[in-house]
């Protein structure tokens, strides 16, 4: 659990009390104000920058990424972070129970639409989320759709090196190469209600993944399956379809982002040889299998990082020592690339601190985004910062007391400014308020000990050591690489904790 020092709050109140009655005493006296505080003593105030820090890149085994309305698709071969591979399944759903499909019904056609995540700006354009599109969209890439063969259970967590096993014969799209394309797509039909002749409509829909599946997969699944498997959607996903699995056989490209629940449709066209009243053959009718948020779905991620940054592999390395952190760190939501970031790390520096009693005005840790990043996508809109040692601890709370306590002023954006680092050259950086988590450090608490007397204890384990994650979580595909704290060749390219204090002169 978080902890904060009471002390330090009860003490900044005070002063700021006494400050406003002094200030609106002193109303008529200009000589007077700002002259001194508490019984006449003075107190200045500064800015240190100078807190020893450590940190360094780190990876965890697996993430969960099960129950997530964004499904990621593709590969792409990053310069810095290495090749990243998505693959994801997804278990279908009836739109109708006990469908009737007429006597002797076909498949005509299958169709699978899938729009980008982003918004439309107009008919023929769209901006995309800082997630959406993670590559090299010019590429074209391979896409394969099968059958799972593995039921995924809604009660269940799922994992990003979860299995998705296929079943042989259940290839609903043969691998085939797409093009993304950000025009919107051009669709028509025949209004055969309009008076006298039919009359052909023509609309368009948003960007999207438009595939014509197999229609033989469908006709014998579907239109010719055991009515029984058609009662009701466990049934269905139970004992005959588990679910699809959307993979690439590329090695190059992008990976997408879709959201499968907004949007996205699978329609089996077919027609069958029922006429109507005047014994005219019906025209083609559609019927419709849904992505439904309310089942099971689960993304596989898969990296070699061979190709990476020599730093983020001598990081991820067993034997890396993190006794002095990194020049460099590296974030990615979906590949599980956190950092870790411990503070006050010289305990000499450290005590020297405390004993200067200092009161915390403002505390700010700001991580400068490297100038390799790279132009490939835009970093992470937003990162967020938690206790480390809590996300091991069933019932923890992994929130810093500022996110708490100032949600908004906690921040963690990304940001771009001249003038809050060096060189007066516009950089960007993540920004994190945490006066009352380093106030806590810095003062401890105020506790009674076994003799009855009150000192100050300090928790040298709770506070000192933090995580860096992306907000986003597994579904960010973006990802940063940032300045770490052991630049020795440039010591002010380091991350840094900025402290604004008052003391007494």
């Amino acid at each position: 659990m978080n902890s904060f020092s009471i002390s330090k709050i009860a003490r900044g109140l005070a002063i700021f009390t006494i400050t406003l009655f002094v200030l609106g005493s002193c109303e008529k006296k200009e000589n007077t104000i700002g002259s001194g505080f508490l019984d006449g003593e003075k107190f200045g105030s500064g800015i240190y920058r100078n807190t020893k820090i450590v940190a360094y890149t780190t990876e965890r085994d697996s993430i969960v990424s099960s129950g997530s309305n964004l499904n990621l698709l593709g590969v792409y071969e990053d310069p810095i972070f290495g090749s990243i591979k998505s693959s994801f399944g997804i278990q279908l759903t009836l739109s109708e129970f006990e469908p009737d499909f007429g006597t002797n019904p076909t498949v005509d056609s299958v169709i699978l639409t899938m729009p980008y995540l982003g918004k439309a700006d107009s008919d023929s354009t769209m901006t995309y989320n800082t997630d959406s599109i993670y590559g090299n969209k010019n590429i074209p890439i391979t896409i394969k759709i099968s059958q799972l063969d593995k039921f995924l259970h809604p009660d269940s967590i799922y994992y990003s090196n979860t299995e998705l096993p296929i079943i042989a014969d259940g290839e609903v799209y043969p691998s085939n190469t797409f093009q993304f394309s950000s025009d919107s797509i051009p669709l028509s039909y025949i209004d055969t209600t309009s008076t006298g002749a039919d009359t052909t409509i023509i609309y368009k829909i948003a960007p999207s993944l438009r595939l014509k599946l197999e229609d033989k997969y469908f006709q014998d699944n579907i239109l010719d399956a055991d009515p029984s498997y058609l009662v009701d959607n466990a049934n269905f996903i139970t004992n005959h379809i588990n679910g699809l699995v959307f993979d690439t056989e590329s090695t190059d490209g992008a990976v997408y982002t879709f959201d499968m629940f907004k949007k996205s449709s699978l329609i089996i066209y077919y027609k069958n040889e029922d006429t109507d009243d005047e014994g005219n053959p019906l025209p083609p009718q559609g019927y419709g299998l849904k992505f439904d948020n309310k089942f099971s779905r689960v993304n596989k991620y898969e990296f070699d990082r061979s190709n990476a940054d020599a730093l983020l592999t001598k990081q991820l390395a067993p034997i890396y020592d993190t006794a002095n952190g990194s020049e460099m760190i590296y974030l990615q939501g979906m590949a599980g690339l956190e950092a870790n970031i411990k503070l006050f790390t010289d305990e000499i520096q450290l005590d020297t601190i405390r004993k200067e009693n200092w009161l915390i005005n403002r505390a700010e840790l700001v991580y400068r985004v490297s100038d390799e990043n790279g132009d490939v996508v835009a970093p992470p809109f937003r990162l967020l910062m938690v206790n480390n040692d809590s996300l091991s601890v069933v019932g923890s709370d992994y929130r810093i007391i500022d996110y708490v306590l100032e949600p908004a002023a906690f921040d963690g954006y990304l940001n771009s400014d001249a003038t809050i680092l060096s060189g007066n050259v516009e950089k960007r950086y993540y920004k994190f308020r945490i006066t009352n988590h380093v106030a806590t450090i810095l003062d401890g608490e105020i506790k009674m000990n076994e003799s009855g007397d009150y000192e100050v204890v300090y928790d040298d384990e709770l506070n000192y050591d933090i995580k860096l994650i992306s907000f986003s979580g597994s579904t960010s595909v973006s990802r940063v690489k940032m300045n770490g704290s052991n630049n020795v060749m440039d010591e002010t390219k380091n991350l840094f904790l900025e402290i604004h204090y008052s003391k007494k002169d």
